[in-house]
């Protein structure tokens, strides 16, 4: 019997000498699952942030584009109405010399008769 007994306290030694490293095992690979709970946790806030950031950057991009726009609209406004003022301008200018061409042009016409009438007078 006390064989028995020795075989079996030896078998329950072997037994606990087993389960105590089957435990170890269990708890390294507890932490481990932890570590990569926490990894994945981590990449999950990053993944979070970076797109946070990417959606920050497209919303500054779209305002620096309409900023973009409206001074290309308002510079395109100024030129065509500046074009439109120098277009006017030359026009008066234009309208201006061309009454005095006529003006002179009358004038000479006057002058011309009146040295002819003189000239046909003194024949």
């Amino acid at each position: 019997m006390d064989k028995l007994y020795h075989k079996m306290e030896k078998n329950l030694a072997s037994a606990r000498q087993q389960i105590e490293y089957q435990q170890e095992i269990i708890n390294r690979q507890s932490e481990q699952l932890e570590l990569y709970r926490e990894i994945q946790k981590n990449l999950e806030s990053s993944i979070e942030k970076i797109d946070e950031y990417k959606e920050k950057q497209k919303k500054e991009i779209r305002h620096l584009a309409d900023v973009i726009v409206t001074q290309a609209i308002q510079n395109a406004d100024l030129i065509i109405n500046d074009a439109l003022s120098q277009s006017k301008d030359a026009n008066l200018e234009y309208t201006v010399l061309e009454k005095n061409l006529n003006t002179y042009k009358k004038r000479m016409r006057e002058i011309l008769e009146e040295q002819m009438k003189f000239l046909d007078q003194l024949n």
